[in-house]
């Protein structure tokens, strides 16, 4: 699929394609387009690329290394490696994904077959040439971006053509509005891929901004790819379904564990589903917000001139403040929230106080909505563009983003239940997973030739480093790894 996709097959081609090709009376080709309908007697020119969406854990990074190889192979040995035509591949990454990239290129392939480079940091050489040299250059989003802001597209990373430019978690780029977007849109290259487990998060455009990166016409453009796609879809026509099948299997690989599961010979997957209930006091405390919210969102969608992504910008932080709750009580929920509930407002002021809250800025009171600020967080604080500042957040922290607000309450609150004298309890939840991680792992033992079994928790940032659960963490983790 990607080597047909590199070298723009056309006709006959295995794995699908957006144009139709037939051929006319008088013998000469007739190309048109599966989704518009638009036909045209030249050969289209088309964008040398796609999407990797595969399952995480299926091999998306030996795909691409094979595919750098294999062209590599094919390349005219001829050509010097420092002529006008680049065999260099430049792969963009969270800068925690550079180790991986190096652990997969040293088990792969063979020791001084290619030459890998990096630019990062401060060992970053200073010329194209020096770049061009290698066959694959492994750099970073925050490393594209500071040089994009700071050379006018002059630095070693925009003034020559790449013949790959590979974006690894490409899901980064999917806010149009975003400076690492424009970035990474404007790295010259002959072949452009991204890979990612989740091309759509939140909303259809995500996978269309990546689109625009490869550069598929006439899709790449946003204003036609939401006449033929996304509105159609939005508004419920059969069409736009249709349409975005064809688009995805044009332009996306995606193969999920249960598809291959018979040639991976992988173990099944065991999901258990644990009733937890929650403590007298969280229960309490969720009730009065499930209630009081429910109310406030019946007033939203009572309102038929609102849009629907503005109610979406109200709606999920309260969703989120719920969902606190319910896996650690008031430990997390913001300070206005627990003022909320301190003095128990009453409908029409608590409806006040939401609308007041969530459709502001939190931290500059701005009337701008964000759009879907606030997930790209994970917590209830909705941000605009200019406070939440995701391009330097990214840059700083690599994948991992966090809330400018959170950390700032982190920073306050440090110290301060053992300040008052307050000891931590852990929520039903807490204590349930806790339970279940010693069950599984009772069977462990100091016998080295054994295989212990490890678990992993996943939780957000902001849970993760609250005060008490740092303290859970040490009093308790031992127990249990």
């Amino acid at each position: 699929m990607m080597i047909e996709r590199e070298y723009g097959v056309l006709k006959n081609a295995q794995f699908g394609t957006l144009w139709e090709v037939s051929t006319n009376p008088g013998g000469s080709q007739l190309y048109k387009d599966g989704i518009t309908g638009k036909s045209q007697d030249t050969r289209p020119t088309l964008a040398l690329g796609g999407i990797l969406a595969d399952d995480m854990g299926l091999g998306k990074t030996l795909s691409i290394l094979s595919l750098i190889t294999a062209s590599l192979d094919a390349f005219d040995i001829s050509i010097p490696p420092t002529s006008e035509y680049s065999r260099t591949t430049l792969v963009v990454c969270p800068k925690s994904a550079i180790v991986a990239w190096q652990q997969q290129i040293s088990r792969h392939i063979y020791p001084g077959r290619i030459r890998v480079g990096f630019y990062h940091g401060s060992s970053k050489v200073k010329s194209s040439s020096e770049l061009h040299a290698n066959d694959i250059i492994l750099t970073t989003y925050g490393t594209v971006l500071s040089e994009w802001k700071s050379t006018a597209m002059s630095g070693p990373l925009f003034n020559k053509e790449w013949a790959r430019v590979v974006l690894d978690e490409a899901h980064h780029i999917r806010d149009r509005s975003s400076k690492i977007f424009k970035a990474t849109c404007d790295l010259p290259a002959k072949r452009r891929w991204c890979m990612t487990g989740t091309p759509i998060q939140n909303r259809l455009d995500d996978y269309g901004s990546l689109l625009t990166f490869i550069g598929i016409a006439p899709f790449a453009n946003k204003l036609i790819f939401d006449f033929w796609i996304a509105k159609p879809l939005l508004t419920g026509q059969p069409e736009g379904l249709v349409r975005l099948r064809r688009l995805v299997t044009s332009t996306c690989l995606r193969r999920t564990k249960d598809g291959i599961h018979e040639d991976l010979k992988l173990p099944p997957r065991i999901e258990k589903e644990c009733m937890v209930c929650m403590d007298y006091e969280d229960q309490e405390l969720y009730n009065f917000f499930k209630t009081k919210a429910s109310g406030f969102v019946s007033v939203f969608f009572s309102n038929e001139n609102m849009e629907t992504s503005h109610r979406t910008s109200h709606i999920l932080p309260l969703i989120n403040i719920l969902r606190l709750i319910c896996n650690h009580g008031q430990r997390l929920i913001p300070p206005r929230v627990q003022q909320t509930w301190a003095e128990k407002l009453n409908q029409h002021d608590l409806q006040t106080m939401l609308k007041s809250r969530l459709a502001q800025c939190y931290h500059c009171d701005s009337e701008t909505i964000p759009d879907d600020i606030s997930s790209e967080f994970g917590c209830v604080h909705v941000l605009c563009v200019r406070c939440a500042n995701l391009d330097e957040a990214r840059e700083l922290s690599g994948s991992q983003l966090v809330c400018p607000i959170c950390n700032e309450d982190q920073l306050e609150t440090s110290g301060s239940e053992a300040s008052r004298g307050l000891t931590y309890r852990p929520s039903a939840k807490v204590r349930a997973l806790i339970a279940n991680l010693l069950e599984e792992q009772k069977t462990n033992t100091a016998d080295a030739s054994e295989k212990p079994v490890k678990s992993v928790v996943f939780g957000s940032a902001r849970a993760c480093t609250s005060p008490g659960w740092r303290r859970f963490r040490s009093d308790r983790w031992a127990e249990v790894v």
